[in-house]
């Protein structure tokens, strides 16, 4: 069994200890094809797990993991009790400007905490977006700009102001 097999197969225990140990494994090692992974984890809500899996996430410096994020954040329907999720992503400065769309959609369908953070990443990755990947985003944005609701109004302002100059 190699490393990564044996980490992966502590993730998947029911165990938290063994889950913890495959948690400090992962932080050694790095597979960032086990991110999936890490991120079901998160989504069972232990505490001290997920304090760990944030830590893991917002320290996580390989842009190899920036796929394998964003493709494990696509299965969570719901953000409202995940911000922190979408924090991490601008917390450990990758480079998600390949996803500005991405959280453009979440800015527009999630809770007012989660649309702050969706927010920052796209704020921090526009420098490093194509003008296209900026286009699209204004495109989502002004197509959903009636259905915003009056708490993200402004927000959404202030993104689409923050975009325009880009385009």
């Amino acid at each position: 069994m190699t490393k990564k097999d044996n980490i992966k197969k502590l993730l998947q225990s029911n165990k938290k200890e063994l889950i913890i140990q495959g948690l400090n494994e992962f932080e050694n090692n790095r597979y960032a094809d086990l991110l999936p992974d890490v991120i079901s984890l998160y989504l069972r809500n232990d505490s001290e797990i997920n304090t760990k899996i944030y830590f893991l996430l917002t320290n996580m410096k390989q842009n190899s993991a920036v796929d394998f994020l964003i493709s494990s954040l696509k299965n969570i329907d719901d953000f409202h009790h995940f911000p922190e999720l979408i924090r991490s992503c601008w917390e450990n400065g990758l480079d998600f400007s390949a996803h500005l769309t991405f959280f453009t959609n979440i800015f527009i369908r999630s809770s007012y905490a989660v649309a702050i953070e969706s927010f920052t990443v796209i704020e921090e990755n526009i420098q490093k977006a194509t003008k296209e990947q900026v286009k699209e985003c204004l495109t989502v944005l002004k197509k959903e700009g009636k259905s915003i609701s009056s708490d993200k109004k402004s927000l959404y302002e202030a993104l689409v102001g923050i975009l325009e100059p880009f385009v």
